[in-house]
């Protein structure tokens, strides 16, 4: 990702299966309790800011949250 690559996180499966909480984690500040976005996001965000420091590069970074959920894509950013 941070080289220039495009990712995605996916979660796939049943109902109750813990999807969210692999994902998002518990609502806490303790690293440990965190998901796969916050851990990520943290890894490209500091790899991101060390190529600043040393002036290397410029970054930008998009993301996109969704669920799909009985065929209809919502838009998890969405205020409507």
């Amino acid at each position: 990702v941070v080289s220039g690559y495009n990712g995605t996180i996916v979660a796939y499966g049943q109902t109750s299966s813990g999807k969210t909480h692999t994902i998002f984690g518990e609502d806490t500040n303790d690293e440990a309790a965190a998901g796969l976005v916050q851990r990520s996001l943290k890894v490209i965000f500091d790899k991101m800011n060390n190529g600043y420091d040393e002036g290397q590069q410029k970054h930008s970074a998009k993301a996109s949250f969704f669920e799909i959920y009985n065929e209809k894509v919502y838009d998890l950013l969405s205020s409507n």
